[in-house]
């Protein structure tokens, strides 16, 4: 009987840094901090491992681009107006101080929010006989909510339920109530718009749909707490003769709480109504004559009046949103992953080995435009939505735009695989290995941005949102054959060896090694991208 205790802390800390392009601060202080403690146990035929893991994840973003203001001069003061494309010199328009545009973050960003996870497992390897292992595991991972910081409003679209969602107990008060202070509701949300409109008052074209903006009851509501992430695993390892060796195992995995993360970034930088993190505008300079073929002079504003002066104006309301948002009761990826082998070995030095490794994964992100026609516009019936030719009317959120980004956990996909193995361990200074895989890659997603596509299919998307299996086929990163061949060939030359043990010769020539590397494998799929 015995037993060995290992505990330790690690704390990590990003450095404080700041880069510049285009006007563009970056700072970013991030902290990991962990506490970790394993436990191990010997008793009799059983070998007992327990330990857990505390992790604290602190980030802080405070970077954002342009801010202390952007002019930008793109020569449109001083094109010809009968060669627009090629004439235009920026610098002067500088010189006049002909302004196109102004870019300027309202405040250094704020994406900010702390997270903190639990970890604990239980492991035993029973050596039931001297020819059979068995091992079986529990591991239990409990992630709490990301808390916003600073203030900061955590905002969402509940696409199915055609809500979209304040991070707060109730709705932020009118901006005439609160100074602007950044989060407000602008009074234009309001203001329903006349019919027909013939002021420019700002007012609210959807106010009908005031309604369906809602509070989420609290501050932190995106990303909920998980607490069902467990994962059993079991494994055997047998020797049914004296040469051979039979293992096999199945387990159970969750997503990592790095992937949370960046799910509760994108939702922070994603959705962001009524919060403002900086504004564009177009400066009166940009003003076209009446052919539309030159600007104004009339129309030049000197720069230092604009300078300072230029504000933001937030939106009336929310659904013209197009940038990518999350289901709100996202879903932790999981990956059931096993694998069965049997080795032989053939002399001191050769081992044989084949097995069959596989996988199957589920709530894998599937991203689409999910507010889009269910269906081609040709294809549906005239009238089906009255006298609305668009069809709007069988959009998930008929007044919301359908270029809308949305991502689900609904995606799966599975792994399957030969692998076989060579293997020729070191004797008489010649090592090789050589592997082969073939194996079959599927699913229906390609993960958060794309970031799973393969060569050639960089922007490319899915084909249809609401036809899931229409999407199954192989993983972007599918690579059905390879082949590796490795070899390490260490000179008969210098100490030990069979010529130049010993002298100066051997201090320049012995000891050398020769590597060969070959890999040959099949490629990726090639996909036609989706517009």
């Amino acid at each position: 009987m015995g037993y060995a205790l290992v505990a330790n802390q690690i704390v990590h800390r990003t450095a404080f840094h700041r880069a510049r392009l285009l006007d563009h601060l970056t700072p970013y202080d991030g902290r990991l901090t962990q506490a970790i403690d394993n436990l191990s146990w010997v008793h009799g035929a059983h070998s007992f491992k327990f330990g857990g893991e505390v992790r604290r994840d602190r980030y802080n973003q405070f970077g954002n681009q342009y801010e202390r203001g952007v002019f930008a001069f793109p020569g449109q003061a001083t094109f010809d107006p009968a060669n627009r494309n090629t004439t235009g010199f920026s610098f002067a328009d500088y010189l006049l101080g002909a302004v196109s545009t102004s870019t300027r973050a309202l405040g250094l960003a704020n994406t900010m929010f702390r997270a903190t996870s639990f970890d604990l497992y239980v492991d035993d390897t029973w050596k039931l006989t001297p020819r059979l292992t068995v091992n079986i595991g529990l591991r239990w991972d409990f992630l709490t909510q990301p808390a916003m910081q600073n203030g900061r409003l955590s905002n969402g679209l509940d696409l199915f339920n055609q809500r979209w969602l304040i991070g707060a107990t109730a709705l932020p008060s009118a901006c005439s109530t609160v100074g602007n202070a950044n989060g407000c509701i602008p009074d234009a949300f309001f203001t329903p718009c006349p019919n027909p409109n013939p002021t420019n008052v700002p007012c609210n074209t959807l106010f009908a749909q005031n309604g369906n903006v809602v509070a989420a009851g609290s501050k932190n509501f995106m990303s909920p707490p998980v607490h069902n992430n467990y994962g059993p695993r079991v494994g055997f390892a047998w020797q049914p003769l004296h040469r051979t060796v039979v293992r096999g195992g199945i387990g159970l995995f969750w997503d990592t709480l790095s992937a949370r993360s960046q799910y509760v970034q994108n939702d922070i930088e994603g959705q962001r109504w009524p919060w403002i993190s900086g504004f564009t505008s177009t400066a009166p300079n940009s003003t076209l004559g009446p052919n539309n073929n030159n600007i104004l002079p009339t129309s030049f504003t000197p720069i230092t009046s604009l300078a300072g002066g230029t504000t933001t104006t937030i939106l009336a309301n929310p659904w013209n949103q197009t940038a990518n948002a999350n289901q709100p009761n996202w879903q932790n990826p999981w990956s059931m992953q096993y694998n069965f082998e049997i080795q032989r070995e053939f002399g001191p030095s050769t081992i044989v080995s084949a097995a069959y490794v596989g996988s199957r994964n589920g709530h894998l992100p599937y991203v689409g435009k999910a507010n889009a026609l269910p269906k081609a516009l040709n294809t549906i019936p005239a009238g089906t939505c009255g006298t609305d030719v668009t069809m709007n009317c069988l959009k998930l959120v008929p007044w919301m735009s359908s270029n809308v980004t949305y991502n689900t956990s609904s995606g799966y996909g599975n792994y399957n695989s030969l692998q076989a193995k060579f293997q020729r361990n070191l004797t008489k200074g010649l090592m090789t290995l050589v592997s082969y895989t073939w194996s079959k890659s599927l699913d229906n997603s390609d993960g958060f941005f794309g970031v799973e596509n393969g060569a050639g299919q960089n922007g490319s998307a899915i084909q249809s949102f609401f036809n899931p299996t229409s999407n199954y086929a192989p993983s972007g990163y599918d690579i059905p054959h390879f082949l590796s061949w490795y070899t390490v060939y260490e000179l008969p030359f210098g100490k030990g060896k069979r010529w130049l043990p010993g002298g100066p010769l051997s201090w320049f020539l012995g000891n050398w090694q020769a590597n060969y590397i070959f890999q040959a494998r099949t490629g990726q799929p090639y996909n036609l991208q989706v517009t």
